[in-house]
Parts: structure tokens; sequence; C-alpha cells
């Protein structure tokens, strides 16, 4: 499955890059499908500038963009959990590039040596449908120890950390909450019913009555689903953390000029508002506006792991090694 689908986006890619004008912006996003539109739309209505995208899963993003070394099929890359262009630009990937509203992100939401910046933000949760889990007589969970529980096995829907940088997110957090971090997650990983190739897939399952929780970030599991399905947001009591949806200029990028007015525009009101217009309630990162992440992190009453992209980006080989070592005989 995960191969046909590998194979199924490479052609779709193929098929985009080609008939792509070379006056055309083409960028690669790794947000929900919505929101990727709701960018390509809207700034194409701007800036009159033809706008194209291509959807892939954060992790699929970062090694396609890896196999093309400096000679990208795009042109900027925007969604997607920062500490993935942490290891991007660590790879020499990345053009440094100031965008118009740099000075408005804050610090830690942006590399200092203008990498990356953060678009939007979003706090890991879980996604419940309390309907599923009543119906079939199932627990309601308050924080991760309780995704132990064998009663849950198959109702979890969860991505793979393998494809998505939200369940790289999501195994991160885990393993700075446990003592003994691998048998917590064999557990959890246990109960999972099937492994969603992207981050913005679980939400939708639970809203579909094919699974009673989701790890997802919790504004996948607000966007407007069936008026009839009341979902749930829960933030695990043990504490959780949350990402920053970054974009970046790529070394070698078919059109440098327009690539810098889209990064222009996704730092301004416009680009990180775009996300609310797109139905998704992701937080904008631009200081200025309101309802930012900034403000969020310093009011909420969740309790929030500290740390920075850079601390994620350090960890990230090794615990996908050993994911995939787990799965991979698991499953």
């Amino acid at each position: 499955m995960r191969t046909r689908a590998l194979v199924t986006a490479l052609f779709a890619a193929i098929l985009l890059t080609a008939c792509a004008p070379s006056n055309d912006l083409l960028f690669l996003c790794s947000n929900e499908e919505s929101v990727c539109e709701q960018w390509r739309a809207d700034f194409e209505h701007d800036s009159g500038i033809p706008t194209r995208f291509l959807r892939l899963p954060t992790s699929e993003a970062l090694a396609r963009i890896t196999s093309e070394r400096g000679k990208p099929e795009f042109d900027a890359w925007v969604g997607g959990p920062s500490e993935s262009y942490v290891l991007a630009d660590k790879r020499g990937l990345l053009e440094p590039y100031r965008p118009k509203y740099f000075d408005s992100i804050p610090n830690q939401f942006k590399d200092e040596h203008a990498a990356w910046f953060g678009v939007y933000g979003s706090v890991l949760g879980f996604c419940i449908n309390p309907h599923v889990l009543a119906e079939n007589n199932l627990p309601h969970p308050t924080g991760w120890k309780d995704l132990e529980d064998p009663r849950l096995k198959t109702w979890i829907s969860a991505s793979s950390p393998l494809t998505s940088g939200t369940a790289f997110t999501a195994l991160w957090t885990q393993t700075q909450l446990f003592d003994n971090p691998e048998e917590h997650l064999e557990k959890v990983y246990d109960n999972v019913g099937r492994f969603t190739h992207s981050g913005t897939a679980p939400a939708s399952a639970v809203a579909a009555g094919d699974a009673g929780v989701a790890i997802t970030f919790t504004p996948y599991c607000e966007q407007d689903f069936d008026p009839n399905v009341d979902l749930e947001v829960v933030f695990p009591n043990e504490g959780t953390f949350y990402e920053v949806g970054a974009a970046a200029l790529l070394v070698g990028s078919r059109s440098e000029s327009k690539a810098k007015e889209f990064l222009d525009w996704l730092s301004s009101a416009r680009g990180q508002q775009a996300m609310g217009r797109a139905g998704i309630p992701q937080s904008p990162i631009n200081a200025d506006l309101p309802d930012n992440l900034q403000q969020f992190l310093a009011s909420t009453n969740v309790k929030v792991l500290d740390a920075t992209a850079p601390e994620l980006a350090e960890q990230r080989d090794a615990w996908l090694q050993w994911s995939f070592e787990y799965l991979e005989f698991s499953k």
C-alpha cells in the first residue's frame, strides 16, 4: 500500500511539473489539501502569477527535495513542522531569504539566518468521536497513557512516522513524557487500526466513524465535517506539543523572483490567515495578527512542552529508525 501511494504521488508530480509553464509558480505543500488550494488560489488572485502545487506529507516532501538536491522541480516549500526544514537547511537545500514581514515573526518560530520562517501553528491532541466510543462501549481517553488500553485496539487512527511530520511530533512528544517510551509507544501503536499516509487524514477517519480517536493536530478536528457529527478535541493531560508550519525558498528554484514574492505573501496577514478561510483554524505566526500562536501559548491552560525545532531535528533520525524497525515487523 505504501509503495503504491509513493508511486502514485511520484506519477502525479511528473505530470504536474511536465505541464507547468516556466512562468508559473510551483510550490510543494505539506498542509491539508484545502489549505494548499487556498494558498494557491489567493496568491494567484493577489499577484496575477499562475500558481500550482503538489501536496506531499512532510517526510515525503523532505525526501523528495533531498533527492533533487539543488535542482528542484519546485520553487518553494510550505507546510509541515519546522524541524524538517531544519534538516533541509542542514542538507543545503534551502536558500536563505528574509520575507517582507520577517521581523514580525517571533524568533522562536523562524531560523535566525532566514532559512525558513513560520506561517501557522497547531497544537497536538486527540480528535474524538464520542458517539463511536459510546456505541462500542469504549473508554474516553484523556491522556497518552489511556491510549494503551487494549479495548481501543483498532479504534485509534494515526499517521505513520515514516511519511508524516504530524506523526513524528506525536512520537517525539510521548518520548518526553514516559520513562520507558518504547514500551508505551508499542502499546499505543498496537491499538492503531491502520496508519494513514498523511497527518491530516486521521481526523477524517474519526469523522466518518471508522475510528473513535485520532492523534492529530487539533485544527484538523475543527474543520467542517458532516454537521450531524459532533467531534471533541482533547489535549492530553500529561502534556503535549505543537508544530510551527514553515515555509522556505528552495536552492535552485525554477523562478526565484516569483518564489520570493510568494514567501513575502505567506509572511503577510493575507497569507497567514488563509488557513481560516479554508476552514482549518490554524494559528497565524505573525505576532501582529490576532489569535497568533505566541498569544495562544502564553495564555492557554494546556500543558505544552518547551523545545525548539533544532532540538526535535536532532532526535528525528533515531526515532524514525526505531519506527521503521517496529512498524516493519509489527504490522
